[in-house]
């Protein structure tokens, strides 16, 4: 995970250094802003791991999940009429890709029905892998800048060889954009869609 160290480093490589933000405030953004949007963004849990129930329509042979990496399959049942019929026999034999979040039946399809295959699942890990934590980097940074720009106002910037007059709120805006485009790019991989 990443830090107010990290983040004010980060920073001084475009030549910013700010004594605006304090380091409690920075990494309070960290914890109570920056990770839940990315865990709503992709669907992941990076403070624990969470159990999911989900429902999809059967009748095929793979069922696709919708928050990933899958840690492990707890249970999958069927619902069939009024009750619900769990596979504790081992009768659905299936294959897991953790990484994609896919079930495959081992042999026929999953019962043909409307949402009648109910797949609960653990998702989630206190780990960050290299690019989440580049991700947070990026989103951190942006949300610094963007209240370093308001306190401080605009006039001129030049950061590696750009120069540019700001209007009174406008200061390091195109770096704000780029640092949102890179870590909306990196974690466009792992979004879920599910929100």
């Amino acid at each position: 995970m990443i830090y107010s160290d990290d983040v004010r480093e980060f920073l001084e490589g475009y030549g910013i250094s700010s004594t605006i933000l304090t380091d409690d405030w920075i990494d309070a953004r960290i914890e109570k802003t920056i990770i839940p949007y990315v865990q709503r963004m992709t669907g992941m849990s990076f403070t624990a791991e969470d159990t999911i129930t989900e429902y999809h329509d059967g009748g095929n042979d793979t069922i696709v999940l919708n928050r990933r990496p899958v840690n492990s399959i707890q249970s999958i049942s069927y619902i069939s009429g009024v009750s619900e019929i769990e596979d504790s026999s081992g009768v659905l034999e299936y294959q897991l890709d953790s990484d994609s979040g896919i079930i495959i039946k081992a042999s026929g399809q999953f019962s043909k029905g409307i949402k009648n295959v109910i797949v609960t699942y653990k998702i989630g890990s206190s780990d960050m892998n290299d690019d989440i934590n580049e991700a947070l980097l990026y989103l951190t940074s942006e949300l610094c800048l963007t209240l370093i720009a308001n306190r401080t106002g605009g006039g001129d910037l030049s950061v590696q060889g750009i120069g540019k007059s700001y209007g009174p709120r406008g200061k390091w805006d195109a770096v704000r954009n780029d640092f949102t485009r890179q870590a909306k790019s990196i974690l466009s991989k792992y979004s879920s869609g599910v929100i």
